[in-house]
């Protein structure tokens, strides 16, 4: 019987396990992922439209999860865009600041991305409020609430900008209505707009 050497493999590092994930991840994949961050709010919101409106740990719970999951879809976009785009940045690595400093640094761009970064940077958009509010929630106090009893907004509950201090002119329900589907036409728009990288003109070729 002849003897069997067996020589067992290193394990591979971070990097190489980062680099397969990104190429095992197909762009079917990456946009069914952004759509389940979508849906995955919109089973939060259903439930807060039938919970008992008493600021209850269980909907505190879900109005935090709703924001997480509906910003979460941001974040899935970008794992879409950098494998529709062939950008391919390793999986654990992608964000919109790397995918900006990459593509900077390739001297392109990428409409998609361009769009996405106008809206997040515009202090006064629906979609930085979303992620201010998670990002408070997330890492600082829960927040805070405006509980409204008598007058016309009587039973309402509004949240606050917690960078200004003001409260929402709707009931929380109604503005997560509104979130839900003004990201769900941002994602549409942004898959349509282009995700193709393109350099700019008078930009010398690589």
């Amino acid at each position: 019987m002849e003897a069997c050497l067996c020589v067992r493999s290193p394990p591979l590092n971070p990097r190489a396990r980062a680099t397969m994930s990104i190429q095992n991840l197909t762009l079917d994949a990456a946009t069914s992922r952004t759509d389940a961050k979508v849906q995955y709010a919109e089973i939060h919101l259903g439930e807060l439209r039938e919970v008992q409106r008493t600021g209850n740990p269980f909907e505190r719970a879900h109005q935090e999860s709703f924001l997480y999951h509906l910003v979460g879809a941001v974040d899935a976009f970008l794992q879409e865009l950098n494998v529709a785009s062939g950008i391919n940045l390793p999986l654990e690595k992608v964000s919109r600041t790397a995918l900006n400093k990459e593509l900077f640094e390739r001297g392109v761009t990428c409409q998609a991305l361009t769009d996405l970064n106008v809206l997040t940077g515009d202090p006064a958009s629906w979609l930085s409020l979303v992620m201010e509010l998670r990002n408070y929630s997330t890492h600082r106090h829960g927040v805070p609430r405006v509980f409204h009893v008598g007058g016309e907004s009587h039973g309402q509950i509004r949240l606050k900008d917690t960078r200004s201090d003001t409260q929402l002119a709707e009931d929380y329900v109604v503005s997560y209505s509104a979130w839900v589907n003004q990201m769900k036409e941002l994602v549409a728009r942004l898959r349509d707009s282009n995700y193709a990288l393109h350099r700019p003109v008078g930009k010398e070729g690589a």
